[in-house]
């Protein structure tokens, strides 16, 4: 389930099985100075994943005429479904029980 009401993201299955979210990044000539800012924070891939700014990667750019689309790994799970569901992996877990470690020691 992806609980998001607005026009400008989507979720979809990738065919590797997996869930990205797809965003409208530049559309009408506008929103390019952010699609700039996100294609560098996201050319350090997958260093940027171990710091501690949290930047999900675009990890795809498709160009549909003036409308740039941005996809972006989907991070909205239960962590019960990541522990119990065969295609996670033992780093996935370990991942996201690190991030919920650390929203506890932060907060």
């Amino acid at each position: 389930m992806f609980g998001v009401a607005s026009g400008l993201l989507h979720a979809v299955r990738g065919k590797d099985n997996k869930d990205y979210i797809v965003r409208v990044m530049t559309s009408g000539g506008e929103g390019h100075n952010h699609l700039r800012i996100v294609r560098r924070l996201s050319s350090t891939f997958p260093d940027n994943t171990l710091s501690t700014s949290h930047i999900l990667p675009m990890v795809l750019e498709v160009q549909l005429q003036d409308i740039t689309f941005g996809f972006f790994p989907k991070a909205q799970y239960i962590l019960a479904d990541v522990l119990t569901t065969r295609k996670s992996t033992v780093e996935d877990a370990a991942y996201m029980i690190l991030q919920a470690l650390e929203v506890n020691l932060l907060s």
